[in-house]
This record gives structure tokens, sequence and C-alpha cells, in this order.
């Protein structure tokens, strides 16, 4: 782990030191607040989705179903419940407490491997400072979501951490990368998109490496639970997951709801629920898809903008220099934020994942070359964030305006936007970076 933040020798300024410092104290003021309301109430403290993993891990060791544990709100793959069995035995507060630590502690690991991962890639500066400052700004620009997965116990900040190592490792150690990437198909099946595009690109040891790694992690909780029964587990998630998208009606399925769920914001599910007014499913679908490919349009534009082939591409090696690193980079973002935008259920905590659109974004604003149009890439990034905040209002009008901006896909429709403005801007960045 000791080169995943390895820095030139350079002597750390104070605005370095300034910078991390405000980094620290904008994610612990959050766990200081997450904190005391696992200490108040009157049912003993809130613990958002918490409670399901626990239940579940619980329910792994003494060997009962994991999706009826609890709540019956448990949705995922037996993994989760298997990582979570360290504090299973320990009372809910004092386990939701420890889990806290750690998952602040991810966020702010992630974050940071996510500014310098980026900054390598557009070749902008790897001081402590830059790190640092576009770390900070990257996480301001989503700061409602990283609050709302602090509050809610969520599982995305470890999710965003994997992500962050497997494109770490992409170049140097591509069998190492594949790892993340199994892990976290066995939590929310998002990093599916990036096998086929791990094909396409011929690195051929990453998806070797996640084809293999998703297999044994999806085994490796019958170490507790036996072989008969984590088939079992993963058969009911599967089930979830095919029910998720409407077709395995009937099997045994996890505690999961449909495509039309009030609850996602995705613009897939934005136009499922256009059945509701009437409109047949394969004709919302259709919509979907037509938007999905209009932004594929815009994308292929950019492309062809900047003169980089999508397909005809040199052999790996060459990949590590320029323009072909810093789109590797741009294309991982694009395929994670289109992954949230176009799933068939995206629920508002998932776009903590965002953060790899708002922080690559900041290293574009903070270090793009002279000539790249930063206010681009600033005035997307601004769109992005209000989307997430809408809609404002107090508290007897906002539960039902948030409704409708949920059901029209609004926060997806403005992670979009900022997607497209950091491919246009990326792609320059990369492109000067060439001619410079």
């Amino acid at each position: 782990m000791d080169d995943l933040m390895v820095m030139p020798r350079r002597r750390t300024d104070a605005w370095g030191v300034v910078l991390a410092v405000a980094l620290a104290l904008l994610f612990g003021g959050y766990f200081l607040q997450v904190l005391h309301r696992t200490r108040a109430g009157p049912d003993g403290g809130h613990f958002g989705d918490f409670r399901h993993f626990y239940f579940a891990s619980r329910a792994l060791l003494d060997h009962t179903d994991l999706y009826t544990s609890g709540d019956k709100g448990y949705l995922y793959p037996p993994l989760i419940a298997m990582l979570y069995t360290p504090v299973a035995r320990l009372t809910m507060p004092h386990a939701a407490r420890v889990i806290l630590i750690v998952n602040v502690m991810f966020a702010a690991i992630g974050v940071l491997l996510a500014a310098r991962a980026y900054a390598d890639r557009f070749d902008a500066p790897l001081t402590v400072r830059f790190i640092c400052g576009a770390a900070l700004l990257g996480s301001i620009l989503n700061i409602d979501k990283i609050h709302m997965e602090f509050q809610m116990f969520q599982t995305n900040a470890f999710m965003f951490l994997m992500f962050m190592l497997a494109l770490r490792w992409l170049d140097r150690r591509p069998v190492l990368a594949g790892l993340p990437l199994g892990v976290i198909f066995n939590i929310k099946y998002l990093s599916l998109a990036m096998l086929p595009w791990l094909i396409v690109r011929r690195r051929w040891k990453t998806a070797g490496a996640f084809v293999l790694s998703a297999i044994g992690f999806a085994l490796l909780p019958a170490i507790i639970s036996g072989w008969n029964e984590n088939l079992r587990d993963l058969n009911v998630a599967y089930g979830g997951l095919l029910h998720m998208i409407g077709i395995g009606k009937g099997v045994e399925q996890a505690n999961v709801e449909d495509i039309t769920a009030w609850f996602s914001c995705s613009i897939t599910s934005a136009m499922a629920r256009l059945t509701i007014q009437g409109l047949s499913m394969r004709m919302a679908m259709a919509f979907a898809g037509t938007i999905a490919l209009a932004s594929l349009g815009v994308v292929v534009m950019l492309y062809r903008r900047e003169g980089l082939p999508l397909f005809k591409w040199p052999a790996t090696a060459e990949q590590t220099k320029q323009p072909w690193k810093g789109t590797i980079g741009l294309e991982y973002s694009a395929l994670l934020a289109a992954s949230i935008c176009f799933s068939p259920q995206t629920n508002t905590k998932h776009l903590f994942l965002a953060l790899v659109v708002t922080i690559p974004a900041a290293v574009l604003l903070l270090g793009a070359r002279r000539g790249v149009p930063r206010y681009v890439v600033g005035v997307g990034v601004l769109i992005l964030a209000l989307c997430f905040i809408l809609p404002p209002g107090n508290r007897a009008t906002e539960a039902h305006a948030q409704l409708i901006w949920i059901g029209v896909g609004g926060q997806c429709w403005g992670l979009l936007l900022g997607l497209l403005t950091l491919l246009s801007v990326g792609f320059m960045q990369v492109r000067r970076v060439c001619h410079d």
C-alpha cells in the first residue's frame, strides 16, 4: 500500500497543510455530526442502512436466512454480510460507530487517491497542495451525497475506494487491478460495465483477474455459511437482480423493487415510470435507449473533434503515454457515471460515486493547460452540484418536490451533463498535453 500515495519528494508548503487540514475538518465535521445521531433519539440512535448489514451478518454467523433477517432490507450478495462479521457480535450502536470510522477513512483515502490518479493522468502537478486542493474541491461539489453516505452507513465509500484502487493499479499492476473490480461486483454489480471495456482496450490481465476474483469473492462466504447455503444466497441475490430488470418473475429473489421504484433517480427509471401514464414498457425503454445513444453520439463527436480514435489503439504498453493515459481516465469515469445514469435502479445514495466526475473536474479546474476552457467543466459540475441538492424549500414542501425531482431523474440528468462537460474539456487537456 505504500506506493498508493507516492508523491514527488518536495517540501510541503503551508498551503498544502492548510488544504489537508480543511479536508480533514470537512470529513471530521460530518463524522462528529453522524456520531451524535447514533447517540440521540428515543429509539437509541439513528443507524441508517447499517441495520440491514448488521442483521444479515448476524444471520450469516447463525446460519439463518440473510434475506429475511431484521426487517428484510438486505439486498446484496453474501459478501458484504461476511465483511461485516468482525463487528457482528458487538451491540448495534458499538458496531455502527466502528463502521462509521471505517467509512469515513475509506472516503478520505478514496478522494485523495482519485485526485492523485487523475492529476497523474491529466499531467497536472503531483504536489500535496494540488492533490489536497483537488480532493477538497471535488468533495465540496458532491458534499450533499458524501454527507448522506456517512449518515446512511452505506457501502459506496468502500466501492469508490475499490474503483480508485483499480484505476491506480490498471497500468502498473494489471492483475491486481482486477481484484477490487471483483469485490465491487459482489456488492452492487456496478463494475460489470468495466469488463467489455477492458476487453476492447486489450487489458486482458485485468479482465481475467476481474472474472476470477468475481467468482472467488462470490464463493468466499462459503467459509462461514457452507457451500450449499452460499449457493442458495447467491441464487436469491441474482434473482433480485433479474427481478429489478423485469425478468425472472417467480424465482426466489432478494428484497429488490422493480425498475419503476419511486426512489430510483436514474434516467432509465424515470422513463419506465411513464408506464404509469399508460405508455408501454417497451416504448419507455426505447426512450431511455434513445437518450443513451444520443449521449454516446455526443461522446463520439468529442473523440472526432480531438482526433482521437475510438477503437484503433496502440498496444497496452503504449497506453501509458498521452493521449491514451488521460483518455483511459476519462473513459473510466464515463463508464461508471453512465452506469449510474442509465442503471435499472439508482438510489440517490449511490450518487456518492459521482465523485468519479467531480474530482477529475476539480483537477481540470485547478490544473488545465493554457487555452483549455476550464469554465466549461466548471459550469457543468456547478449544475451537477445544484441538481444534487435541489429542490430547495422547507420541510412542508420539500418532500413532495423531491419526489417530483427524483421522478423525472433530475439528479442523473445533472450527472450526465457534468460528465459530458468533463469529457469535452478532458479530451482537450490530454490533446494539449501531447502538443506541449
